[in-house]
């Protein structure tokens, strides 16, 4: 993993230029947060442009960068796929779109703190054998009950004639946040923010919150009257995981549907088609609705984008008029999902484009570039409105004028290189910053060929597979990127590597200190994940990999996360290792065993670029990103503010927020 974040970072150091991030979030989003590798997964703000879009140009940002949006400053807000399960890191779109939040951030009120015990209730009958619960705080992310899947819920207590799994939770610091398992695969989706003691059954796989003594009705009928010209109505909501579900038209301005499972405490919300672009919306068409709860008859007073019967969908042609000097035109809108699309040139002022199944009112823009860097302004640099369809539309200026493109060539790299240069990699953007080996000419020559490249494609040489060995100027300075040139020359190394080792098979042995209950070892060999090794005695443990040499770092865990790294027996930080006979481990930083995992008699919390510790007596502390990295090892005696910039960090084992 140092590896890799090694390179990550390398790629950022190496982009000069800024990246702009837009998003489209749910309606009633109060707020948009972004965190990735460009940011070291910190949440940085970004600027609303109205109420569903929000923007952000972040400098040296790559689009290899993996990210993620939230709503709010931590990850209790985060992004879900629209059936509420986990979404995957993003890649770079020009134009993302968020499903669905976690949880909605108020800035205004900030997040309810717990006022005391909180107790979990979950009905027996019908419930998962065995009945697991995981447990995490809303705030940190730190686990309360151990890792996935959580513990068994054993204790039984019987409320209002119904018996009850029960766990209850201490004086939480924080609102939390649970998922109900059975350790086999099925499980709930999250249940977010919990600041009180709850009830809940199970229908399949959906927790459903209950008033003990209170008798549910076998589903729960939604009627709705809508206005004229409603072409159809959905309703999303908690009870159908906020996704869309057709209602049953009783006449022109009436809907009605039955949802099994469903209870009045659920919040839900209208639309006129399956896409929160048709939501309901106040008299006015502008102001939001706040989510419903049940009511015997609600009223739809607008829908967002929707006045008329639906227009039939059609094909249309876009013709546009651009300024003179124009080197291409592209057109961005709601029939290529935002993405940007080339036009066909007319004339040097002229394009065009056919789009089929599309309607007069689709919102449009043009760019004369594949960014909105490049999109269309008024004549006085001003912003333009979306568009919709006109016979002869006309552009008026562009907000940057986008270069002449190159044209995707054949292109040979020829070097020369310092002697005694053991190999040449070339890395750049037309191998996404990777170590490509280029073929030796002789000793101080290499050359390699790329298809499909421009000569203004950035690119650096390296003597090894890693940006410590990067060419730099003769005095030792950095050196920019290069663009193509027929004979490149590189004055130094950074670092001259050694020659290359021969890769082959290694079999790891390691001592573990009395008590180690699992071993893993994670680095070079396995991309930094934790690869379980196999136990040969309490003491010892081995595994053999293929394809790895002696100089690949490694460390050893006691279980499958970086806060079981190893340590020397103080407690002080241990460096990666490279391959010995044998290894010994003289101590953990953190135990891993059955029953979970130790803490400190330290209270730690974060605040404004500010990690506070309070503690009565002396006591050491490892301070970790969330990469695994070891920021700080602190020996602290009462009070202490160490200053941190924002993001998570594992304190020996516990996960902090810094702000």
């Amino acid at each position: 993993m140092r590896k890799v974040l090694l390179f990550l970072s390398a790629i950022l150091a190496l982009s000069a230029s800024a990246l702009t991030y837009n998003v489209e979030v749910p309606a009633g989003t109060k707020a948009c947060y972004i965190a990735g590798n460009m940011n070291n997964w910190s949440h940085q703000e970004m600027t609303k442009v109205d109420a569903t879009h929000y923007t952000i140009d972040i400098a040296g940002a790559s689009e290899s960068d993996k990210y993620k949006y939230s709503s709010g400053p931590g990850w209790n807000y985060v992004e879900k796929n629209a059936d509420g399960s986990e979404m995957q890191d993003r890649s770079y779109s020009a134009n993302d779109v968020v499903a669905r939040w976690a949880s909605v951030y108020d800035p205004g009120t900030g997040e309810v703190k717990p006022e005391g015990d909180i107790s979990i209730y979950l009905q027996v009958e019908g419930a998962y054998s065995p009945a697991n619960l995981y447990v995490w705080d809303s705030a940190t992310s730190a686990t309360l009950n151990g890792s996935w899947p959580g513990t068994a819920m054993t204790t039984i207590e019987n409320v209002s004639g119904v018996d009850y799994y029960v766990t209850t939770f201490t004086k939480p610091a924080n609102a939390i946040n649970i998922i109900f398992n059975n350790g086999q695969g099925n499980q709930t989706a999250d249940i977010l923010g919990i600041t009180k003691t709850t009830y809940y059954r199970l229908s399949g796989n959906t927790a459903i919150e209950v008033t003990p003594g209170v008798v549910e009705e076998d589903g729960v009928t939604y009627n709705v009257t809508v206005p004229d010209g409603t072409p159809a109505c959905y309703i999303a909501g908690e009870m159908n995981n906020w996704s869309f579900t057709q209602m049953e038209m009783v006449d022109e301005t009436h809907y009605t549907i039955t949802i099994a499972n469903a209870t009045k405490s659920m919040k839900y919300k209208y639309c006129a088609s399956a896409s929160w672009d048709n939501v309901e919306m106040k008299a006015n068409g502008k102001d939001d609705v706040q989510d419903r709860t049940y009511s015997e008859n609600d009223v739809v007073e607008a829908w967002k984008g929707i006045s008329t019967q639906p227009e039939t969908p059609e094909t249309l042609v876009y013709d546009v008029t651009v300024p003179a000097g124009t080197p291409a035109c592209y057109i961005a809108g709601d029939m290529n999902s935002w993405s940007f699309t080339a036009m066909t040139k007319v004339d040097e002022t002229h394009y065009t484009i056919t789009f089929d199944n599309v309607t007069k009112s689709t919102q449009y823009k043009y760019t004369c570039g594949e960014g909105w860097e490049y999109v269309e302004v008024q004549a006085d640099g001003s912003d333009v409105g979306n568009r919709s369809w006109s016979d002869a539309d006309v552009v008026a200026a562009w907000k940057t004028a986008a270069p002449q493109p190159e044209t995707p060539e054949t292109l040979v790299y020829d070097v020369t290189v310092p002697a005694g240069t053991p190999a040449c990699y070339i890395a750049g953007d037309m191998n996404s910053w990777s170590f490509t080996a280029m073929t030796m000419v002789d000793e101080t020559h290499y050359t390699i060929t790329f298809d499909n490249v421009t000569k203004s494609t950035q690119y650096k040489y390296t003597c090894g597979e890693g940006w410590d060995y990067v060419e730099v100027q003769a005095d030792g300075s950095d050196m920019g990127n290069r663009s193509w040139s027929d004979a490149d020359v590189v004055a130094a190394w950074k670092t001259v590597a050694s020659q290359p080792e021969t890769p082959g098979t290694l079999v790891y042995n390691v001592t573990v200190p009395d008590g180690t209950y699992a071993c893993y070892i994670a680095g070079g060999m396995n991309d930094w994940t934790f690869t379980e090794m196999t136990k040969v005695d309490e003491n010892h443990y081995t595994i053999a990999f293929d394809n790895v040499t002696k100089s690949t770092e490694y460390k050893y865990f006691c279980g499958p996360e970086f806060t079981y790294a190893e340590c020397l027996a103080d407690g002080t930080f241990r460096g990666n290792r490279t391959w010995a006979e044998n290894d010994v481990v003289e101590n953990w930083e953190t135990w891993s065993s059955v029953a979970g995992v130790e803490t400190t008699d330290a209270k730690v919390f974060g605040a404004n670029d500010v990690l506070c510790i309070r503690t009565t007596k002396e006591i050491s502390l490892n301070i970790y990103n969330a990469q695994g990295m070891l920021v700080k090892a602190v020996v602290v005696d009462g009070d202490a503010d160490i200053n941190l910039a924002a993001g998570l960090y594992i304190v020996n084992g516990v996960k902090v927020l810094v702000y």
